[in-house]
């Protein structure tokens, strides 16, 4: 009897542990036939539900707050420093974190030069309150060549919520003459351009020294050099320029000829007065020289009508006047 009980023990004992092998992977892994498993843990595909999210809510995500890839064309136009600046087409990329802005340049100076020079007047106002941006690169930076027209890039690194519908170019510094160009389709551009002026008679003085002025113009910016070699420079807002050109010389003059020894100009208000020299030139009788451009600072803001007045080496003066609207 006890032997029977004993064994019965042992044959349920020996199917126990068959089934916890089975169970545990001790096997092939197959299941046999007849017998079902159960996964322990792992919901029911009805139990998986995608949450849905309240009403008036939208999911954030990274790509949300990130800037996208945009592009306009643009046909505005501004100044600096003699550079006419003609905005063509800008663009943000996301990818590279730039905005690029391509331009035509035009150098209206006497001299070959390179947008690059003022670049430190050249930045990007993004729009967002993050303040200005400085340019990043001027491509290519070459010479453009006195009174042609070149293309360039100008690249500006782009805040992560820039957008072109809020950017603004912005050529000079706050102190400085300034332009801001908005980069929206059929925006123009705002700041002060070249004004022509009508160029004064001849002036000739009584020691037969002439200047025959062709041309005039009132100025947003300074000039560096020396006539025939004029170069643009930034001014501050506060100062512009009338710039006359023309042909200077000699007449019939004493043996050792004559030259221009400076030329002044009186503002309307008859109080403000500056004095330039130019290059001391001798002419002698029926000798001149052309493309004589002299610039002479005035306050900005001032209309009206300004004396300009040359002397030449024997003293003697003639003067002429020009009008600033």
């Amino acid at each position: 009897m006890t032997t029977n009980l004993q064994r019965i023990a042992f044959v349920s004992m020996g199917l126990v542990a068959a089934g916890s092998l089975t169970g545990c992977g001790g096997g092939s892994g197959a299941t046999p036939a007849g017998t079902s498993t159960i996964a322990v843990g792992v919901p029911s595909p009805a139990s998986q539900q995608i949450p849905t999210p309240m009403p008036g809510v939208t999911p954030s995500s990274s790509s949300t707050a990130a800037a996208i890839a945009q592009s306009v064309t643009l046909d505005a136009t501004g100044w600096l420093a003699g550079f006419k600046v003609t905005v063509k087409v800008a663009s943000l990329d996301p990818r590279s974190n730039l905005i690029t802005v391509g331009v035509t340049l035009t150098n209206t100076s006497q001299v070959d030069q390179r947008l690059g020079q003022v670049d430190q007047e050249i930045s990007i106002d993004p729009g967002d309150g993050s303040g200005l941006v400085p340019i990043q690169l001027v491509t290519p930076n070459a010479q453009v060549v006195a009174g042609t027209t070149a293309t360039s890039t100008l690249s500006f690194a782009a805040p992560s919520r820039a957008s072109l519908g809020n950017a603004v170019l912005v050529l000079g510094k706050s102190a400085n003459h300034q332009w801001l160009i908005p980069l929206r389709a059929g925006a123009s551009g705002s700041g002060e351009s070249p004004v022509t002026l009508t160029p004064p008679v001849r002036l000739t003085t009584p020691g037969h020294a002439y200047y025959e002025i062709t041309s005039a113009q009132l100025l947003p910016w300074s000039c560096s050099g020396v006539p025939t070699l004029t170069a643009f420079i930034p001014s501050a807002k506060s100062t512009s320029v009338i710039a006359v050109n023309g042909t200077a010389g000699a007449g019939s003059v004493v043996a050792g000829g004559n030259t221009i020894e400076q030329l002044s100009i009186t503002a309307p208000d008859g109080t403000t007065a500056a004095v330039i020299t130019p290059p001391l030139r001798v002419w002698h009788t029926d000798q001149s020289t052309a493309n004589e451009l002299m610039c002479v600072p005035v306050p900005t803001g001032l209309p009206g009508r300004y004396r300009l007045e040359i002397t030449d080496a024997l003293r003697t003066s003639a003067t002429a006047m020009i009008t600033v609207p």
